[in-house]
């Protein structure tokens, strides 16, 4: 609105010459004004444009590796059911975040540096778009890192596992229900107890309840011989079809 009232002023001049140039001028200072608007930064392709940064490569990286520190922040409410670079739809109450460069489905594991809290999460959006700062993870991902309050934390962000990284069948998998919890700590726990079965884990919000899936099969024979496995470490499992 004050680029349009700027625009408006510049053509009250009385001299038909200076009207004229001032015109031009004003046309072009809003002409940038409308290209610097919204979030440029990202590219179709779910990329994002770098300004001064180095990406990160996970050629030749192995599991518990040092990836990056930093800042970390957290986003919620305002993107919650949006779709996020990957086409995902947005859970803030989901184990993810959002990174500059790692390929989607990357699962890091995020250190809290000022209280040693951890977080293992799913790669599935671009960003920060905030200067200086190399992660934002979910509200549940920051509940997990003890940063709810803060809303920014110093962060080492480490390879969780290489094996981990998402590949989706384009037709369906098969995964486990291990559990629907009444509470994100209980959901949690059960989370975390996963973790070292080296395939993608999630946690999502469903309703009032908190949901913990494991896994992304091409069979339901993949799928039933993990859930024997878990029958050891006493945890039920169900399994399910996705489409």
């Amino acid at each position: 609105m004050a680029a349009c009232k700027g625009l408006s002023s510049c053509f009250n001049g009385t001299d038909q010459r200076y009207n004229s140039a001032m015109q031009r001028i004003c046309l072009a200072v809003f002409c940038c004004l409308l290209v610097t608007c919204g979030r440029k930064d990202v590219h179709r392709d779910g990329s994002i444009r770098l300004r001064g940064e180095k990406p990160i490569s996970l050629r030749g990286a192995e599991a518990g590796e040092l990836l990056q520190e930093g800042t970390a922040s957290w986003y919620g409410p305002d993107f919650h059911g949006r779709q996020t670079a990957n086409g995902e739809r947005y859970d803030m109450d989901g184990m993810t975040a959002a990174h500059k460069t790692l390929p989607f489905g990357t699962v890091i594991k995020v250190v809290n540096r000022d209280n040693g809290k951890t977080a293992v999460l799913r790669v599935n959006d671009r960003g920060p778009f905030v200067a200086g700062r190399i992660l934002d993870v979910s509200r549940g991902g920051a509940r997990a890192l003890g940063m709810i309050g803060p809303g920014t934390a110093r962060v080492s962000i480490y390879l969780h596992n290489a094996a981990t990284m998402e590949r989706k069948p384009t037709k369906g998998y098969w995964t486990l229900q291990v559990g629907s919890f009444g509470t994100f700590e209980a959901a949690r726990n059960v989370y975390l107890r996963l973790e070292h079965y080296g395939v993608p884990v999630e946690l999502q919000r469903y309703d009032n309840l908190y949901r913990v899936r494991l896994g992304q099969f091409k069979s339901e024979q993949e799928a039933d011989r993990l859930c024997e496995l878990l029958k050891d470490e006493h945890l039920g499992c169900w399994i399910l079809h996705v489409d």
